[in-house]
C-alpha cells in the first residue's frame, strides 16, 4: 500500500523553494523518494510499502557560504496506516541551530571519530545542555507513550532528558560508566530529584544503545514509568543483547515537550549519534 508524506520546508522562517526533499527508509536503509520543494516550500511524495518506517531530509543552500546542510523534517502523513517514525537528530546537517542552551559548547566530530555517518555529537563534562523544543527544527520530539533511544559511546554521565520545559524542569535517564549505576530522575524548579536507581558496571566508552520507554498506561507499564534499556551492539550497530535495565515511576508534572542531552561529571566525556524515535510503547508492545 502507497502512503503519501508531505510537508512545508522553511529556511530561517520562510519558504525554502526548490530544496531538495528526500525520504529516508529507516527499515531497509534506502532512499524512498526524492522530490523539490515548489514556489511555497511545499512537498509530497508516494513511498511504499506503509509497513516501513520513513524519515523525511531536506537539503538546503545556505546562502553566501557556497555549501548545503541537510535538516530533518517532521512528516506529514496522510495514510493513517503509516509509522512515520524516525530520526530526531543524527548530526547530519553539520551544525547544532536546532538546539539552545550551550550548544556553542559542544562539538560535531567527524571521520574515525564519529560513530556513524559524517558527523557525531561530542561533549565533556562541564559543556552545559543542550535543548530542542517543537518547531526548533529536529525530526520528532518524544511524547508521553514513545519509545525513543540513541547510541553513545561514553565515559561520564549521560543525561537524556526529555519532558523538557527549560533547564530547571526535565525528566531525564542517566547512566554512567564512571559511576557504575543507573538514575531515573527530574528536575524541578532547578533541583535534582532521582526516582530509581541501580548499581551496574557500564564499560568505558563501550558502543550502546540507550533506549527510553515513557510509558503513558497504554503499554506494559503503569501511567508516568520510565524504562531505560541499554543494548549491545555489534559492528553495524544492530542490537545483540541487552545489557541491563531500570524502571521507575514519577508522577511530578513538567508541562514541557522538548527533548536534550547533557555529559555530566568528573571531566569525563561522550560522543553520540542516531537519536531517533522508535515508535509508540502500544505499538513496540511494551
Amino acid at each position: 500500500m502507497v502512503q503519501t508524506i508531505s510537508g512545508t520546508v522553511t529556511q530561517d522562517g520562510s519558504a525554502a523553494e526548490h530544496a531538495v526533499v528526500a525520504i529516508y527508509d529507516l527499515t531497509d536503509g534506502t532512499i524512498a523518494g526524492t522530490a523539490r520543494t515548489d514556489s511555497s516550500g511545499n512537498y509530497s511524495i508516494d513511498v511504499s510499502p506503509d509497513s516501513h518506517n520513513y524519515a523525511p531530509f531536506a537539503w538546503l543552500y545556505e546562502p553566501g557560504t557556497g555549501r548545503w546542510y541537510v535538516e530533518a523534517l517532521v512528516a506529514n502523513v496522510t495514510d493513517a496506516a503509516a509509522n512515520p517514525y524516525g530520526m530526531i537528530d543524527n548530526f547530519e546537517r553539520g551544525n547544532l541551530n536546532p538546539y539552545s542552551g550551550s550548544p556553542g559548547s559542544w562539538q560535531l566530530v567527524s571521520g574515525s571519530d564519529a560513530i556513524t555517518g559524517n558527523y557525531s555529537l561530542y561533549g565533556t563534562d562541564g559543556d552545559g545542555q543542550i535543548f530542542s523544543y517543537p518547531g526548533d527544527g529536529l525530526g520528532f520530539y518524544p511524547s508521553k507513550g514513545d519509545v525513543f533511544s540513541l547510541i553513545g559511546e561514553i565515559t561520564g554521565n549521560l543525561f537524556i532528558l526529555y519532558n523538557v520545559e527549560d533547564s530547571d524542569n526535565c525528566y531525564f535517564a542517566r547512566p554512567s560508566p564512571y559511576q557504575d549505576d543507573l538514575i531515573l530522575g527530574y528536575y524541578s524548579g532547578g533541583n535534582y530529584n532521582t526516582y530509581k536507581t541501580k548499581d551496574v558496571t557500564l564499560s568505558d566508552l563501550a558502543t550502546l544503545e540507550y533506549e527510553v520507554e515513557w510509558h503513558d498506561g497504554n503499554g506494559s507499564q503503569s501511567d508516568d514509568t520510565t524504562v531505560l534499556n541499554i543494548y549491545s551492539l555489534d559492528s553495524n550497530l544492530e542490537r545483540n543483547g541487552q545489557v541491563t535495565s531500570i524502571t521507575g515511576t514519577s508522577s511530578v508534572f513538567i508541562g514541557g515537550d522538548g527533548v536534550g542531552l547533557d555529559i555530566g561529571g568528573y571531566q569525563k566525556d561522550g560522543t553520540i549519534d542516531t537519536f531517533r524515535k522508535l515508535g509508540t510503547v502500544e505499538e513496540l508492545g511494551r
